[in-house]
């Protein structure tokens, strides 16, 4: 399949979850697939490189090199981005395989209705299945809503639950954001000793002092690792300017997602409330519409 087929099925899930979402939703997925898919999948590769082989430190003893880079960077970033790319996804797919079954089940649902239901002594009317069915159906909003590239109207098909799941699927994708930015900051404290500020700690430094022997890794405790001979073993980082640049591209990305789905999720709750509010005013008015020809009466009567 390769990239190709990789990424039509990106598409295909990007187009599923934009016939359900709201503006901000909209732009969520612009931000997620567009401004940070792509530039972890090609920059990331270019400005990070083959990061261990450009990791220099000054030092004789064999194993040295290997075990401050892996204190330096336990892990590395690009393969962090994608990877948080990866698990902000998962929401959304589940919201997308959900979506689709709801819509299969209204369209299976309708599709028997319209074969069988005038068939009164048919096995499917008379087993309580065309009720059923036919609960469901109307239980069911039909949305006509603009395609994003066709320029035709697609149908969308609401559930009872569907958008309490839509909830429940921007919750998620909110604290993994959140929870992926704590992440980022992690990982940058491996690149700094202990103590630095939090300002500081997103500083991708040009010298690291390699102390393994002050690390929380026990088997490094001591004079045992493989340097042991040295207090401070002196490293050099490859272009840190140039990866605190990108690094922080990604930060104010991620940011900007946090945003979005907060404001996504607002959205959600504002559309809501208001339709609650629209609901009881037309009861309210069609229960004064009721009471006023009695009330009339009863001032005639007096």
């Amino acid at each position: 399949m390769g990239y190709h087929g990789g990424f039509d099925a990106l598409a295909d899930i990007a187009h599923k979850i934009l016939r359900y979402s709201t503006p901000f939703g909209h732009i969520w997925v612009v931000i997620t697939f567009l401004l940070r898919l792509f530039p972890a999948a090609t920059i990331a590769e270019g400005v990070y490189g083959d990061e261990y082989g450009d990791f220099e430190c000054v030092t004789s003893q064999p194993g040295c090199s290997q075990v401050c880079y892996n204190l330096f960077a336990p892990m590395n970033h690009p393969r962090f981005w994608q990877m948080q790319i990866l698990f902000l996804c998962f929401p959304s797919l589940f919201f997308a395989m959900i979506a689709s079954t709801v819509e299969s089940k209204y369209s299976l649902a309708k599709m028997r209705l319209e074969k069988g239901q005038d068939d009164t002594s048919s096995i499917y009317v008379k087993s309580g299945m065309a009720d059923k069915d036919r609960q469901y159906v109307a239980s069911c909003k039909i949305k006509q809503k603009a395609a994003v590239d066709e320029g035709t109207a697609d149908e969308v098909v609401w559930a009872p639950m569907l958008r309490l799941i839509y909830v429940v699927h921007l919750l998620a994708k909110f604290l993994l954001e959140v929870l992926f930015v704590y992440f980022l900051y992690y990982l940058q404290s491996f690149q700094h000793p202990r103590g630095t500020g939090f300002l500081d700690t997103w500083n991708v430094p040009f010298k690291y002092d390699c102390r393994p022997q002050l690390s929380d890794n026990l088997q490094l405790q001591g004079n045992s690792n493989a340097c042991g001979q040295a207090e401070v073993t002196p490293c050099w980082v490859q272009r840190p300017w140039e990866k605190k640049l990108f690094m922080m591209y990604m930060l104010f990305i991620s940011l900007l997602s946090i945003i979005v789905c907060f404001l996504d999720f607002n959205y959600i709750l504002f559309k809501v409330s208001s339709k609650r509010r629209r609901i009881r005013k037309e009861k309210k008015g069609e229960i004064n519409g009721l009471l006023s020809p009695v009330a009339e009466e009863e001032i005639k009567e007096a």
